[in-house]
């Protein structure tokens, strides 16, 4: 064993406490736990360890049970091994096997800590702390205060002291029972944190495992509910500074981190049971200086959770938050906007100033929200001032910026059949809802919101004039499209509170040149995503007509939070449908039409379908919505005599009304008959016609043949070749045995089924039974 030790030690790097390094170093191994492996060794490691392990075996049963022979093996064989860590580990499992024989090399080797330059060469690994847990009581009741006395002396202090507070607290836990409480008061205040009461020591490398890192708190809400919040804010600009806070789990656990995340989390759980106190002493929570920003962002964020979950009792004096505000949007700061990206330091994550900031953002709109029975948390006529100073603060911050909104292809998508591209950016209006300035205008539009109550009922003007100077002052300098896409969503709400002085940013929202085309069809779509109003719908049919005169081919190549052309598609529809005054002679309607655009216009026929007749209850809900069943007739009319192309036709399967409440059964036939010979059978969602077909046969047998034939013989029986869900269930079979047993339809149903059974393998042989 000796010369497998020594193997190449001059290459080795031996640490201070020993003479000679280890060539095998076995960090993996826990001598007291060491056991004869079965398995085929993978490496000369494991070759050395079995070889360990058998030595075990072996001096295990002579040092325990031959108490003769034990102090001649010791001299002759133990203490002579080479002085490298390896066998430094070793020894000391061999020295507990007998406490009474080995007391002094006992007490030697656990006060040995004390005698070198690195104590923690000597405890690498787990036999150190198991020694002492098997042997401490052995030792006289004065050497175990001595040494409890020097580790206090001796350890406290060292200057590597993340690591050395690791070993204090593995040497204490692990002699835990023999520590008064002042013992333990004492390690806490050097530690920041309790001593455990049970240790079980591992390996220092222990065996590979996968899962996710736990944060914890250093302090249980038991102890953080006996401190002021002062005392909290003080704590965390000192010794709970994050990067003061040991990273993991002292004990090895690796999924176990005591850090600033988990230390936050619990004073959010405390925040929610003395809210009034923290709110009170809200201004401790910010401190360029002295307090990490992550704890600033911990604040703001605790406290827009328990307000968002209803934690407690919200009636509460919120002046201290006001306070709080005053400050972090102070001018005279050095730096009026803090930018700063959020970092992962190690495997936790903790806030930058962004995050700050953004935490802010969202704080302020849960503060404008409008509960239950539309109760507001806070008095807004007090705060009102207040509470636009730091909306108006954060609408200057950087984020978002142009270059976060720069867009490529992810990859090639020539062969994809729908023609969709995707982008490695975000739409515009999901980079807005996660953007500091996108969660301020949120917050702007819900302070507009409040604001207006202030104004009489009857008043024809509800915007303030530093709210209004403030939108256009973000209309006139923003540059990217995530914001825009929000003044356009929201023009309705600024709209009908001020029609006239909205009226003049029309042509900065919605500037369609060339140079300020981008960000006006994010303005665009951001409008088209929103809800329709007739008024806005009548105001702005000049811009509706200039984006019917774009193609595709003008839009910006980036993502989209929806198509361009189909939210174009869904205004006109739903304009159609809604208001009586749009009509198919009004020149809007006919330019829709007269534009090429297939896409724009097969979404309007689709889009009309699945709105009002396929939807469940469909009669009543046009009652309801005052949509007039003739207007939707006529429009079918007006398209298929409009002779467009055929893929446009091809929608109309959510037209088709199974259930028979909208269109009565044979006017619908006639038309889903004209509109299948201008697809030559084939139609979407053709799910809607399958079960429409069994009514139709009854009331209009000639109708519904020929559709059969057009929509079977001509489309499906062709499509068979490659589509192999096709069936013919028991619903189509009753079609045709409706249809065969009609005199005037008889023969030629059973010529449309001696056409079909050619075709699909024998898909349908089956309708054959309709013939018997």
């Amino acid at each position: 064993m000796e010369k497998i030790i020594i193997l190449n030690k001059d290459n080795r790097d031996s640490r201070d406490a020993f003479k000679i390094g280890d060539g095998f170093a076995l960090y993996d191994t826990d001598f007291f736990a060491l056991k004869l492996r079965q398995k085929k060794h993978l490496s000369h490691n494991d070759d050395v360890r079995d070889l360990m392990a058998i030595s075990k075996n072996l001096l295990s049963r002579i040092l325990s049970n031959n108490p003769e022979k034990t102090r001649t093996i010791l001299n002759t064989y133990i203490t002579t091994l080479p002085d490298s860590q390896a066998m430094w580990r070793f020894r000391l499992f061999l020295f507990s096997l007998n406490t009474d024989i080995f007391s002094k090399e006992i007490k030697n080797a656990i006060f040995r800590i004390f005698e070198v330059k690195n104590p923690h060469d000597l405890t690498m690994g787990p036999e150190y702390y198991h020694l002492l847990q098997k042997t401490f009581l052995h030792l006289s009741k004065k050497t175990r205060r001595e040494y409890i006395e020097l580790v206090f002396k001796k350890l406290i202090g060292i200057k590597a002291k993340e690591l050395y507070k690791s070993d204090v607290l593995k040497i204490f836990s692990s002699i835990y029972k023999e520590l008064t409480e002042e013992d333990k008061n004492k390690a806490k205040e050097y530690l920041g944190r309790s001593l455990a009461n049970e240790y079980n020591p591992e390996p220092l490398i222990g065996s590979i495992r996968g899962g996710f890192v736990k944060s914890q708190s250093i302090i249980s809400a038991e102890e953080l509910a006996l401190m002021s919040v002062t005392d909290i804010a003080k704590k965390l600009c000192e010794e709970w500074d994050p990067k003061k806070l040991t990273r993991r789990d002292e004990f090895g656990d690796d999924f176990l981190s005591y850090d600033a995340d988990g230390l936050s989390k619990a004073i959010q759980e405390d925040m929610a049971k003395r809210l009034q106190k923290y709110i009170k002493n809200a201004p401790l929570f910010y401190d360029k200086e002295n307090l990490d920003e992550h704890y600033t962002y911990s604040f703001f964020n605790s406290v827009r959770e328990i307000i968002r979950e209803n934690k407690t009792d919200l009636s509460i004096d919120w002046d201290g938050l006001f306070t709080l505000f005053s400050i972090f949007i102070d001018p005279s700061q050095e730096k009026s906007i803090i930018s700063g990206k959020c970092e992962r330091r190690g495997s936790i994550w903790l806030a930058g100033w962004d995050a700050v900031h953004s935490a802010v953002a969202d704080l302020l709109k849960e503060l404008l929200a409008l509960r239950e029975n539309k109760v507001s948390i806070i008095d807004f006529n007090k705060y009102r001032n207040q509470l636009f100073a730091v909306i108006e603060y954060l609408s200057e911050h950087p984020n978002p910026d142009p270059q976060s909104e720069v867009c490529t292809p992810r990859e090639d998508y020539s062969d994809r059949k729908d023609g969709k591209i995707k982008y490695d950016c975000s739409d515009p209006f999901t980079h807005a809802i996660n953007s500091v300035r996108g969660k301020t205008f949120d917050a702007l539009v819900r302070f507009m919101e409040r604001d207006s109550k202030r104004f009489p009922k009857k008043a024809s003007v509800k915007i303030s004039p530093d709210v209004k100077k403030l939108y256009e002052n973000i209309l006139s300098q923003e540059n990217t499209r995530a914001i825009m896409f929000l003044l356009g969503h929201y023009l309705p709400s600024f709209y009908f509170r001020d029609k006239k002085w909205t009226k003049k940013l029309f042509d900065r929202l919605f500037n369609f040149e060339p140079s300020k085309r981008d960000l006006s069809l994010a303005a665009w779509e951001g409008y088209l995503t929103n809800n329709l109003y007739y008024e806005l719908f009548q105001e702005l049919e000049e811009y509706y007509s200039k984006a019917m005169k774009m193609n595709r081919d003008d839009y910006t190549p980036r993502e989209y939070f929806k198509d361009l052309d189909e939210a174009l598609a869904n205004h006109i529809a739903l304009g159609f449908m809604h208001f009586s005054e749009f009509t198919l002679k009004s020149e809007l309607f006919l330019q829709f039409w007269k534009e090429k655009s297939i896409k724009r216009q097969k979404e309007f026929v689709s889009f009309v379908g699945r709105y009002a007749i396929s939807r469940n209850q469909a009669e009543d809900w046009l009652k309801k919505n005052r949509i007039d069943v003739k207007k939707i007739e006529n429009l079918w009319n007006w398209i298929l005599g409009a002779n467009l192309e055929r893929e446009i036709y091809e929608t109309f399967g959510y037209w088709i009304d199974a259930e028979g409440e909208n269109f009565k059964p044979k006017w619908q036939s006639e038309h889903i008959l004209e509109t299948l010979k201008k697809t030559d059978g084939k139609i979407e969602w053709d799910n809607e016609l399958q079960q429409a077909l069994p009514a139709l046969a009854k009331v209009s047998p000639k109708n519904t043949i020929e559709i059969l034939k057009l929509y079977l013989l001509n489309y499906l029986a062709v499509k068979t070749e490659d589509q192999g869900w096709i069936h013919i269930d028991d619903n189509m079979l009753d079609v045709f045995k409706v249809l065969y047993n009609n005199p005037d339809t008889k023969q030629e149903t059973r010529n449309l089924v001696s056409a079909l059974l050619p075709y699909g393998n024998g898909l349908f042989w089956r309708l054959e039974d309709a013939l018997k």
